[in-house]
C-alpha cells in the first residue's frame, strides 16, 4: 500500500513537472539550480527576472544517504557506529537515521586502589562490606564485589564478619568506553586482643611438677554478645617444681598463660600471659613407721620411703629420725600426751647428703622404739601335791642377759603348775614382772617348762570285802588305822591306812568275812578310777578285795567297762548330767557316740560352752566338772561315753 501511494505521487508531480516546464518554456523561464523547500516540498525559484515562480515543486522523498556532518545524528561509540539522517535530493534532512562507519574501539580498564588506602580492620562483630569510594578504575560501570577466605574456592557476595585473611574480587561492567576490568586484592580482619583481670593461682602441695591450678579472671574487651560464646582457660607453671623455703615456705613465681574457648574465639588474640605466685607446700607423709629395738639411744637411721608412705613415684627419698629421749615408746611430731617428741627428721634425697624440703612427718608417721627381748634361763623345782597350782623356781637358777649398759631392771618370774594333779612334766606357766628405772625399755616373753607333781595320799572310798582264814584271808579282825598295802591295776601298789568303815554289825571292828564301805588313806597312789578294783594285801597275802566307789570323796555316775577302756553313761538321753571328777580332769576327752554321727555341744557346771574339735574336749583343773552333751540337729544318737584320749 505505501509502495502505491509513493507511485502515484511521483506521477503527480511528473505531471506538474511538465505542465510547468510547459509554461516555462512557453514564457521562457529559466529554473535557478539551487533547491528551496520548506518543511513538506522543494523547488527552483525562476531565474527569469521580473518572475518569481517555483518550478519543479514537489514534496520531499527522503531516500539520500549523505555523510555529512549537518546530517550526522550522533558519533560513534564504542557500541554503535556514527548515525546520519536520510535527506531529500534537495538537501532537506529527514528523521531517519542510517548507519555509517564503524564503533569506537573502547579504552583498557583497570581497578586499582585508592592512594592512602589500606584494607582490612580490627574485629569488630561487624561485616567487612567495600564500596566503591576505596577504588579507582576508568568510566563508571557498575562495581560489584566478591569475598572469599584465604584457601577458599568459592566467591560469594556475603561480605565476611570474622577474623582472617580475605580476598576481595572488584569487578567493573564495561561502558561505551571503557572495557570490563577486574581485580584481586588480599586484607585482613585482624583479631580483636583480650585483656583479664582477677586470675588467681592456688597454693599446691608438692607434686613432683611444676604445674599449677589456675583460676582465669574476667575478660574484657569483648564485642557485645560475644560474651556468651567466648570463654578463656589459665595454665600455670611454677618456677620451679620443688618447695620454695627460707626460714619457711616461700611464695615463688608462676608463669599463666590463657587460652581462648568458644565458636567465636577465633576472633580474639587471647589475653597477655603473666607472672603471678603461689606457694608449694611440702607433702606430708603418711604411715611412715620406723621400728627399732631398745638400744639406749634415739637415733633411727636412714630409711628409705615408698609411694605408699607418700613418696612421688620415681623419686627416692630417705628419712633420718632422731627421738628425744632414749625410751621404748612411740615418737611423733605435735604427739598428744607429750611423753615423747622428735627432736628433728631429715630428708635425704637419695643416698646423697643433699636434704630436701619437699616432704614433711606428717601426723600419721611414727618412730617406735620397742622394748627389748630379755632372755631369761631358770629351772622350777619338783613339788610333791598339795593340791594348789603354786610352783616355786629354784634357789640361783634365774639368769638373765640382754641388758643395756647400766640400766635398772630387775626381772622377777612367777610360776603355776597347769594342773594340781600329780604327775610327771606337769606343764608350768611362768610370767614375769619387770622393775626398776629402765623396766619399761624391756619385756620378757611368758614361757612354760615342766616339773614334777609327785602324789600323796587320797582318800578312797570303797566296797571291800574281808577274807576269811579259810579263804586264805585274815584270823582276826581289822580296826581303824590297819595299815595293809593297796594294790592297784596291774602291778602298782602304795601303803594304805584305813581311817573310817561303816556297814557291818561289829561296832569298831571288821571281821573276816564282812563286806563294809572303808575310807583309806593312800600315800603316794598313781591315777586310779571309781570302779576300779584293788586287793588288800599283808606281805604276799592277799587278805581283802574291793571296788572304789568315790575318790576324794566325789562320786560320779559313769561307769567304768574294763572291756571297752572307758567311762560310759550307759544307754541315756542327750542332756543327761554327767559328773566326773578329778581324776578325769587336766586332760583331753573324746565323746563316743553308739549310733549315727551327731552334732553336739558339751557345757561345764556354770553353763560355759567347752570347744570341741573333731569329737574331743579339754577339762580344766577343777574338783568337779558337770557335763551336759546337748545335740544340735537332733540326731538319732541314743548313748553316749567319754574316754580319756591317748
Amino acid at each position: 500500500m505505501k509502495k502505491k501511494i509513493v507511485v502515484m505521487l511521483s506521477l503527480v508531480l511528473c505531471l506538474m513537472l511538465s505542465i510547468s516546464l510547459a509554461a516555462c518554456n512557453k514564457n521562457k523561464h529559466e529554473a535557478k539550480s539551487e533547491w528551496k523547500f520548506d518543511n513538506a516540498q522543494h523547488w527552483h525559484e525562476c531565474a527569469t527576472k521580473g518572475h518569481d515562480d517555483k518550478l519543479d515543486v514537489a514534496a520531499h522523498v527522503y531516500d539520500k544517504e549523505v555523510v555529512a556532518d549537518e546530517y550526522r545524528a550522533s558519533e560513534a561509540t564504542y557500541t554503535e557506529p556514527a548515525k546520519y539522517y536520510k535527506s531529500c535530493v534537495c538537501g532537506a534532512k529527514g528523521t531517519e537515521t542510517f548507519n555509517n562507519g564503524s564503533t569506537l574501539s573502547a579504552q583498557d580498564n583497570q581497578v586499582n586502589l585508592k592512594s592512602g588506602v589500606t584494607l582490612g580492620k580490627t574485629y569488630d562483630g561487624v561485616a567487612y562490606s567495600l564500596s566503591a569510594d576505596k577504588f579507582t578504575f576508568g568510566g563508571n560501570g557498575a562495581i560489584t564485589f566478591e569475598y572469599k577466605s584465604e584457601g577458599a574456592s568459592d566467591w560469594s557476595q556475603t561480605a565476611p564478619v570474622n577474623a582472617g585473611d580475605y580476598k576481595v574480587r572488584v569487578s567493573v561492567a564495561a561502558t561505551a568506553e571503557w572495557k570490563a576490568a577486574q581485580e584481586t586484592f588480599d586484607f585482613a580482619i585482624a583479631k580483636k586482643q583480650l585483656t583479664i583481670s582477677g586470675t588467681t593461682v592456688a597454693d599446691k602441695v608438692y607434686d613432683g611438677t611444676k604445674d599449677a591450678v589456675v583460676t582465669a579472671g574476667t575478660l574484657a574487651g569483648l564485642i557485645v554478645g560475644d560474651e556468651v560464646s567466648v570463654g578463656v582457660t589459665a595454665i600455670g607453671a611454677f618456677a620451679s617444681k620443688d618447695v620454695a623455703y627460707e626460714l619457711d615456705v616461700e611464695p615463688q613465681d608462676v608463669t599463666v598463660s590463657y587460652t581462648l574457648t568458644g565458636d567465636l574465639a577465633k576472633n580474639y588474640f587471647a589475653p597477655v600471659g603473666e607472672t603471678l605466685q603461689a606457694k608449694i607446700n611440702p607433702k606430708t607423709l603418711s604411715n611412715v613407721n620406723l621400728t627399732k629395738v631398745y638400744d639406749g639411744n634415739g637415733k633411727f637411721e636412714r630409711t628409705a620411703l615408698t609411694v605408699e608412705q607418700g613418696l612421688i613415684a620415681g623419686e627416692s627419698i630417705k628419712i633420718y629420725v632422731d627421738a628425744i629421749g632414749a625410751n621404748a615408746g612411740v615418737y611423733k611430731d605435735g604427739n598428744e600426751n607429750g611423753d615423747f617428741d622428735l627432736n628433728e627428721y631429715v630428708l635425704y634425697i637419695g643416698d646423697s647428703e643433699e636434704q630436701t624440703m619437699n616432704y614433711a612427718w606428717g601426723d600419721t608417721c611414727t618412730a617406735t622404739i620397742t622394748k627389748k627381748q630379755l632372755v631369761v634361763d631358770f629351772t622350777v623345782d619338783d613339788k610333791y601335791y598339795d593340791g594348789t597350782t603354786e610352783a616355786t623356781i629354784a634357789d640361783g637358777s634365774l639368769a638373765v642377759s640382754g641388758i643395756v649398759g647400766e640400766d635398772d631392771v630387775t626381772v622377777t618370774p612367777t610360776a603355776t603348775f597347769a594342773s594340781s594333779a600329780p604327775g610327771n612334766d606337769v606343764t608350768v606357766n611362768v610370767t614375769f614382772a619387770l622393775s626398776g628405772a629402765a623396766a619399761g625399755n624391756y619385756c620378757v616373753e611368758d614361757t612354760t617348762v615342766t616339773a614334777n607333781i609327785i602324789a600323796k595320799a587320797k582318800l578312797v572310798t570303797a566296797s571291800v570285802y574281808l577274807k576269811t582264814k579259810d579263804e586264805g584271808g585274815r584270823h582276826s579282825p581289822v580296826a581303824v588305822n590297819y595299815k595293809p598295802s593297796f594294790v592297784y591295776g596291774s602291778d602298782k601298789s602304795t601303803n594304805a591306812t584305813l581311817i573310817s568303815f561303816s556297814g557291818n554289825e561289829h561296832d569298831g571292828l571288821f571281821m573276816p568275812g564282812e563286806t563294809v564301805t572303808a575310807t583309806f588313806l593312800l600315800e603316794n597312789a598313781d591315777y586310779m578310777f571309781v570302779g576300779d578294783t584293788f586287793t588288800l594285801k599283808e606281805g604276799t597275802a592277799e587278805v581283802a578285795t574291793g571296788t572304789i566307789t568315790s575318790i576324794d570323796g566325789i562320786e560320779v555316775d559313769m561307769l567304768y567297762d574294763k572291756d571297752k577302756g572307758y567311762y560310759t553313761t550307759g544307754d541315756v538321753d542327750f542332756g543327761k548330767t554327767v559328773y566326773a571328777n578329778v581324776e578325769l580332769a587336766d586332760a583331753e576327752w573324746k565323746v563316743i557316740m553308739d549310733t549315727g554321727v551327731a552334732t553336739y555341744k558339751v557345757y561345764d557346771s556354770k553353763g560355759a560352752e567347752i570347744t570341741v574339735v573333731n569329737g574331743v574336749f579339754t577339762l580344766g583343773a577343777s574338783d568337779t566338772v558337770t557335763l551336759v552333751f546337748t545335740p544340735v540337729d537332733g540326731g538319732g544318737v541314743d548313748a553316749c561315753a567319754i574316754q580319756q584320749k591317748k
